[in-house]
């Protein structure tokens, strides 16, 4: 699916709190796998909460590892995910 060429996504850390920001920039839907560095906080369940929209998805660490984040997003449509892991 060429339509993960669209995406912008930066992984902000700070000691309070990490962020992923993601960005469909383009004017059609696109889905892609956001590949999550591997990180010592990578362990277990990882729980990303949009600021924007609310939106909550839990993940395993694993998961993430071997695959990746599958976003499938509108036009345009953005992303401020908070990544908490438990």
């Amino acid at each position: 699916n060429p339509t993960n060429e669209n995406f912008i996504c930066y992984l902000l850390e700070h000691p309070l709190e990490s962020l992923l920001v993601v960005v469909n920039y383009a004017s059609y839907w696109g889905q892609c796998f956001v590949r999550i560095p591997d990180r010592a906080w990578l362990e277990g369940t990882i729980e990303f909460r949009d600021k924007l929209s609310h939106e909550r998805l839990v993940r395993s660490a694993s998961d993430l590892l071997e695959r990746g984040l599958f976003l499938d997003c509108a036009e345009w449509q953005t992303h401020i995910f908070s990544v908490e892991h438990s």
